[in-house]
């Protein structure tokens, strides 16, 4: 069955007041797509709604303004799928290559449960496997200054590890924080902790200076459990949004310093995200303002401000600035996954280490891009069909091991 036929069926559901809440979810996610549109307009021509609400006097787009406008559709707003209408491609596919076009994720994942086309190898995927795959959640561990580990996920929500220096806080949304014990502010000797977070895991972090820090999967954060009167200075690898809380001691605004592999970050007070999973180190600031500096090598310090990314080579030690649409890098900490022309081994990678999966290419995928959104909570199996049906490929899942095929 074509995506036109699919849409005129789901056009009829509509009208036939069978529609459940997934469908119309997605009737929102297709308000803009001109195929959609089209699919209304052909049932229009056609007469083949019998029903005595539609006038055939006000013509067929000023009904299908009732359509989105209808309270059923309106209500799904707020609902967790969000779609991202493409801007560099609104409508086309380019050779082999698929962009993820204006209602991709949603909709694909509705009509490819009526089409066989490049899902077989999805839909024959043995229960027990599908089974043990399941998305990221709150998961980390704490590893104190002399080594002992501190597991957050067997943590019960209210618990308070105390120690002599300090107390760790799980809190009832199962975030964690740190009260200082008064004599401890007044010593010199810095006390390190770190946070990791493994494949399939990710946690909220409020430090003692009151700074919050996202973490996503595979991430470690080494920071001082009390900063002293010069800077606050942390350690990060992997990817971390950071809201960090201005300081001020003796009348001087301390700085907050983030070193990640060969940069060195420095704010007073401001909303950034980077991320250094591969040979880049990917700095994108939302607010206020931030200064990178690459000690040891000869790339120029850069200022950012609010929209600027960043991408730093490592391994050839250069610099590219570019203006972004955060939403797109800062979608990971509000529960989804989001590309912006991203190529399949970006979304793969981010999909690997959330799911805790492996990824197996059999083929060149190049020319593959996405663009869209959809919630990080997905089950594998319709997140996997959405891309199988866009990309034009196959995917088949083994253990914890998804193979891409063309």
């Amino acid at each position: 069955m074509s995506k036109i036929e699919n849409y005129k069926r789901l056009i009829r559901l509509f009208y036939s007041q069978k529609l459940d809440q997934e469908e119309i979810k997605l009737i929102y996610s297709l308000k803009d797509d001109p195929e959609f549109k089209s699919a209304w307009e052909e049932i229009w021509q056609e007469e083949e709604l019998d029903d005595e609400s539609i006038s055939r006097e006000i013509g067929p787009f000023e009904m299908y303004e009732r359509i989105v406008d209808d309270e059923r559709v309106r209500f799904t707003q707020g609902n967790d799928i969000r779609l991202i209408q493409s801007q560099r491609y609104p409508y086309t596919i380019v050779g082999v290559a698929a962009s993820l076009l204006l209602c991709a994720f949603a909709a694909i994942w509705y009509w490819s449960s009526y089409s066989g086309n490049n899902v077989n190898s999805v839909n024959d995927v043995a229960s027990n496997a599908k089974s043990l795959i399941v998305p990221g959640r709150d998961r980390a561990t704490i590893i104190l200054d002399d080594g002992e580990r501190i597991d957050l996920d067997q943590l019960q929500e209210g618990t308070i590890i105390e120690t002599d220096d300090f107390s760790i806080v799980k809190n009832a949304e199962g975030h964690i924080s740190y009260l200082i014990k008064p004599l401890r502010e007044h010593s010199s000797k810095l006390v390190y902790n770190t946070i990791v977070t493994p494949r399939g895991g990710g946690g909220q972090l409020e430090l003692p200076d009151g700074t919050v820090v996202w973490l996503n999967a595979s991430t470690t954060l080494r920071y001082p459990i009390f900063f002293n009167a010069d800077q606050r200075q942390v350690e990060l690898n992997g990817e971390a949004y950071f809201d960090v809380a201005k300081q001020e001691i003796g009348g001087k605004q301390v700085s907050f310093i983030v070193n990640t592999g060969k940069q060195r970050l420095e704010v007073l007070g401001t909303k950034f995200n980077i991320n250094n999973y591969g040979e880049s180190i990917v700095t994108t600031l939302i607010e206020g303002r931030v200064k990178l500096d690459y000690p040891n090598t000869k790339v120029s310090s850069k200022v950012l401000v609010p929209s600027d990314q960043v991408v730093f080579s490592e391994v050839e030690e250069r610099c590219n600035q570019y203006q972004v649409d955060p939403f797109y890098i800062t979608a990971w900490k509000n529960g989804n996954f989001a590309f912006d022309d991203a190529s399949i081994y970006e979304i793969m990678a981010d999909i690997g280490r959330w799911y805790n999966v492996d990824i197996k290419y059999h083929g060149d995928f190049k020319g593959v891009r996405f663009s869209g959104a959809i919630s990080r909570y997905s089950d594998i199996d319709k997140l996997l069909k959405t891309i199988a049906i866009t990309g034009g490929f196959n995917f088949e899942l083994k253990e914890r091991e998804v193979h891409i095929m063309k």
